[in-house]
């Protein structure tokens, strides 16, 4: 198990390579209307309220779908991560890859990719020897 020099994944990581580039989905909001009471609202709101409240919950579904669809590519850009890391640092194979994976990503993720990287290839350096 060597390290394949051939891999930059720093250089990645700077050219975006693993970057999400779904835009994140805006959540949808009721109308201000839904915040009145019964008493303060005109007949043309009261009018209003079923189609409000429909195009309300079509931008739900639609909201579900963008997020279902950021997070699917959430993950596919950190599995490629990953994997790149595993490649880099001649992992793909060894049997505590995963361990590797998941020490490294719950050290650093909250601080980007460039620390998960250093701790992967801090504990990487322990595996091979």
């Amino acid at each position: 198990m060597t390290r394949n020099y051939t891999i930059d994944v720093r250089k990645n990581i700077q050219d975006g390579k693993y970057k999400n580039n779904f835009p994140y989905p805006d959540r949808p909001s009721l109308s201000p209307i839904f915040g009145k009471t019964a008493s303060q609202l005109t007949a043309d709101e009261i009018k209003s309220l079923p189609s409000l409240k429909e195009e309300f919950e079509k931008a739900k579904v639609s909201y579900k779908e963008a997020m279902q669809a950021w997070h699917n590519e959430e993950g596919r850009m950190n599995a490629l991560f990953e994997a790149d890391c595993a490649a880099a640092e001649g992992m793909e194979n060894h049997p505590k890859r995963q361990k590797l994976w998941s020490k490294a990503w719950e050290d650093g993720h909250a601080n980007g990719y460039n620390t998960i990287l250093e701790r992967y290839e801090s504990f990487a350096e322990f595996l091979r020897d």
